[in-house]
């Protein structure tokens, strides 16, 4: 009895350890080291587009056989590239409606009739109206004297579509004989400063010219 009671001891201390011999030492695991976010840089503010009193404006001229035309342009103001048209735009501050001076010519096989040249400005207002759907027509004048010829100007008011900013507009249009073209030129600057940039304006039409 004694025997079989030390032998079951025995067998039930190699259990137990046999037990413990199997069990697995599960290494700590490391916490992982936290990266910390990246500061994020401040956007730098642009700087102000400096302005240019009107009375300091320097004009350079432009001549484009293509389109058969010459006139002056404030020699800052930025030029947009076009296919068949000359756009001249000036520097502005981001929400800021800037000036547009543009010019553009058509060749006829042939001579429109006052009407018809009228017909040219009418179709150009309903591109305008397009663009601007807040378009108000202002003064119209079919007795414009250019170039030995007369032609007929249409000025309006509208809202920037991007800016909501009111801008003023001027189009003016005319055929030369000699060149066998219809002239097209469209000014526009925020209303506010119409006035005060009118000059490039009366600077572009006193100089402008067909080539031939």
């Amino acid at each position: 009895m004694k025997k079989a009671l030390c032998l079951l001891l025995v067998l039930l201390a190699l259990a137990l350890t046999g037990c413990g011999g199997s069990s697995t030492n599960v290494e700590p695991t490391e916490e992982p080291t936290a990266t910390p976010e990246p500061t994020p840089e401040p956007t730098p503010e642009p700087s102000p587009v400096p302005r240019t009193a009107i009375e300091d404006y320097e004009y350079y001229l432009v001549s484009n056989s293509t389109l058969d035309v010459m006139f002056k342009y404030p020699a800052h103001w930025i030029n947009q590239p076009g296919r068949s048209t000359i756009t001249y735009i000036e520097p502005s501050d981001p929400g800021r409606a800037g000036a547009r001076l543009a010019v553009t010519s058509k060749l006829l096989s042939e001579r429109p009739t006052s009407r018809q040249v009228r017909d040219h400005l009418d179709d150009f207002m309903k591109l305008v109206n397009e663009q601007y759907p807040s378009c108000e027509p202002g003064e119209l004048d079919e007795d414009v004297a250019i170039l030995d010829t007369t032609g007929c100007a249409q000025s309006y008011t509208a809202r920037d579509p991007e800016t909501n900013e009111a801008i003023t507009g001027y189009a003016l249009v005319f055929y030369v004989r000699e060149s066998r073209r219809v002239y097209l030129l469209h000014f526009t600057a925020p209303t506010r400063e119409y006035s005060e940039l009118s000059p490039v304006l009366d600077t572009a039409l006193e100089s402008l010219s067909t080539i031939i």
